[in-house]
């Protein structure tokens, strides 16, 4: 050792000799000991997340306990997640609210399941003011928060609110929700639950302490709607299509028209979905909890139409039937409880098209990722156009084709067999002469009207014979086909016939009942006639039956 070195060890060792020096060295024992001491209490909060068309309630715990002051945020939270801790600290900071300097872990349960979003903002806040005693957790045992929280502490709205809370519908009258002012409406839908809308966090503050209360908000009543941009008063004759379009809206059946351009197709699907019934109460709230998914609804004192869906054949696979990271619901769950327009139908991606094959038949779509597996649900009318040939004009009497036999026959194969058989009626749409051009509709909607009369007792009569008001005849499994549609011998021999010479598939001839029965119920016939039948073997390609 040499000589500097021995000067310093000797000045410790005098320094520790010293009153001072055991003194000192026993207040920093005293002080390493009550870092570690757990002086705390835990926060407890709930939140919701989205799970396909279904919500889960998270709750959120806080432990607050002396240490290095930070926050840590664990439960398999996403990266937008964890940014709320700096989103946290700005909000305590501008709006006045004390955040201590301790260590803050927060956990988000149950922690095996995947967190995205930044709803969790709130709820979060709220956990780490019980913790440090600022807030009393009593009375929040019912109590779910939810909002994304700006750096100023102002809340901002989030997607995905009601759909989130679907699960609560049947929780009782004593539960509350603490949400976004621009969610408030969207809130009000769960019957029973007592809504606040918040703006701010100090906002909240002031509320769960006493000083300042908020009043619930009172949403009103979201109305059904009758008044559609189309109907069919706005068609020019076409009382074929008009018919088919009738049968569809009655037992919720697919149709396919086919026509060269021009002739009116796109109309008639615009003009399908006034004629449709009003949503019911259980459809409403479907349709706006899809639609919430996908973005922040703004529905107070709003009117609610059927969906009318009418993605580009451009669209992606992703975009028609859902997904994405997080799984979000495509077009097809976009449209439930209302109708799919797919506008040349053969111009859409060959992938795309045949995943639609699932949500036609099961009326729903699941969507898999390796963090989850969601379903949405898909119950629609898929009405779907085409023309005869590329140019438009195979068998037209006013055109000539330019088409090759080849291109005709390359363009009809885009469409499976598979796929077209799924579809309950062909339809025809011829072109108009000029004569029937020149009829105006009347300005009294006669035709709308006795559509929809006519369409509402089909329903009523479906809604009996399946004891559920949403059920029509389309969805008639094998067991409720072979109850709901006995026919008579002669009725039955003709179908056979016609099956056997058209060479029509089971699923086809299991559709060709299921029309047969939605227009015995137009008729108002307890049984299935023969010109019922007959009537649906028309709605199929007119090639196939040449």
């Amino acid at each position: 050792m040499n000589k500097k070195s021995a000067q310093k060890q000797k000045r410790l060792h005098t320094i520790d000799k010293r009153p001072q020096g055991r003194l000192s060295f026993l207040l920093i024992l005293l002080i390493g000991c009550n870092l570690f001491h757990t002086d705390n209490m835990l926060g407890k909060t709930q939140a919701t997340t989205p799970q396909g068309l279904n919500g889960l309630t998270v709750t959120i715990e806080c432990d607050s306990s002396k240490g290095l002051p930070g926050i840590i945020i664990v439960g398999l939270g996403s990266k937008s997640v964890d940014e709320s801790k700096e989103r946290i600290r700005s909000a305590f900071r501008n709006t006045k609210l004390e955040l201590p300097p301790r260590k803050f872990t927060i956990n988000l349960a149950p922690a095996n399941i995947p967190k995205d979003g930044t709803r969790f903002d709130l709820a979060m806040c709220v956990a780490m003011l019980i913790s440090t005693k600022q807030i009393a957790p009593s009375k929040l045992e019912k109590s779910y928060f939810i909002g994304e929280i700006g750096l100023s502490g102002k809340l901002r709205p989030v997607q995905g609110l009601l759909a989130s809370l679907m699960h609560l519908r049947s929780s009782g009258d004593d539960i509350s929700f603490y949400v976004p002012a621009a969610n408030a409406a969207e809130a009000t839908l769960i019957k029973g639950a007592v809504v606040y809308p918040i703006s701010s966090l100090r906002e909240l503050y002031d509320h769960l302490t006493g000083s300042v209360p908020i009043t619930p908000y009172k949403g009103k009543h979201i109305q059904n709607t009758d008044e559609y941009p189309i109907n069919f008063d706005d068609v020019a004759a076409q009382d074929t299509a008009k018919r088919a379009l009738t049968i569809a809206a009655a037992g919720n059946h697919n149709i396919l028209l086919s026509g060269p351009p021009g002739t009116g197709k796109t109309t008639l699907a615009n003009a399908l979905r006034s004629v449709l019934p009003r949503l019911s109460e259980a459809e409403l709230l479907d349709v706006i909890a899809l639609h919430s998914l996908v973005s922040v609804l703004n529905i107070d004192s709003h009117s609610v139409m059927r969906p009318f869906r009418k993605p580009h054949h451009s669209s992606s696979l992703v975009s028609l039937v859902g997904g994405g990271a997080t799984p979000k619901p495509g077009e097809v769950s976009l449209a439930h409880n209302g109708v799919l327009f797919l506008d040349e139908l053969p111009e859409y991606a060959r992938s795309a098209l045949e995943a639609l094959r699932q949500p036609l038949e099961d009326n729903f779509v699941t969507v898999s990722r390796a963090s989850a597996t969601v379903s949405f649900p898909a119950k629609f009318i898929l009405v779907a156009t085409r023309n005869p040939c590329p140019c438009g004009y195979y068998g037209d009497k006013k055109r000539e084709c330019i088409c090759t036999a080849h291109q005709i026959n390359q363009y009809n194969k885009k469409l499976s067999g598979p796929l077209l058989d799924r579809i309950d009626m062909h339809i025809p749409v011829n072109r108009l002469e000029s004569a029937a051009l020149h009829r105006t509709a009347e300005s009294t909607n006669v035709q709308t009207i006795r559509a929809r009369e006519q369409i509402h007792q089909a329903r009523e009569v479906q809604a009996l014979r399946f004891n559920a008001y949403d059920k029509c005849n389309a969805e008639m499994t094998n067991r409720e086909l072979t109850r709901n549609c006995q026919l008579e011998k002669k009725t039955q021999d003709f179908l056979d016939n016609a099956v056997d010479k058209l060479q029509l598939s089971p699923r086809v001839y299991m559709k060709t009942l299921k029309v047969s029965r939605t227009i015995a119920d137009l008729a108002g016939r307890q049984d299935i006639a023969l010109e019922d039948v007959a009537e649906a073997l028309s709605f199929r390609e007119q090639s196939s039956i040449i």
